[in-house]
């Protein structure tokens, strides 16, 4: 089957900003229906059951990163690799617990870009822990606690989510 492209894309004005806000994450569950929108929300996450809580993990500006990496072989196949890190910034017992809670999880996760779109990540598979550090640091300025990264292969990039569902699924 021919896969048409019906439209192109326009450059605009360099009035984008880049990064995350935050994320929120919620255990997996592989029973979730999602509901999508019509026209030109199709591809928008409307709504999902059954609703998770989705727990919210700040992040400073320039300190967690999402990306997507594309991946299609000659055999007609294609996913997306998607790689979230996130800083937990103490190391204390409770900081502790929640890090190693989360590096045994399979976990969705919701990120809110600078844009002010949310994300969700790990839709159809989840992600899990494929990485991590902690420590108190060397020098000062080091980070003192845990560095934590996530990974799922997914067959489409993240999905939207359109924004007055997302508020309501974060703690």
């Amino acid at each position: 089957m021919a896969c048409p492209i019906t439209t192109g894309f326009t450059l605009g004005c360099k009035d984008n900003f880049s990064g995350i806000e935050w994320l929120a994450i919620a255990s997996f569950d592989g029973s979730t229906v999602f509901t999508l929108g019509v026209g030109a929300s199709a591809s928008e996450i409307q709504s999902f059951s059954p609703t998770s809580s989705f727990y919210k993990y700040e992040q400073f500006v320039e300190q967690g990163s999402v990306t997507q990496e594309m991946s299609g072989g000659e055999n007609s196949t294609l996913s997306f690799t998607q790689t979230i890190t996130l800083m937990m910034e103490t190391m204390d017992i409770a900081t502790r617990d929640k890090a190693l809670t989360l590096l045994q999880a399979r976990v969705r996760v919701i990120v809110k870009t600078n844009r002010g779109d949310y994300l969700l990540f790990g839709k159809g598979g989840g992600l899990r822990s494929s990485a991590a550090t902690a420590g108190p640091g060397k020098m000062t300025s080091d980070l003192n606690g845990f560095s934590i990264t996530l990974t799922g292969i997914e067959k489409e990039p993240a999905a939207f989510i359109k924004e007055s569902f997302a508020t309501t699924l974060i703690v």
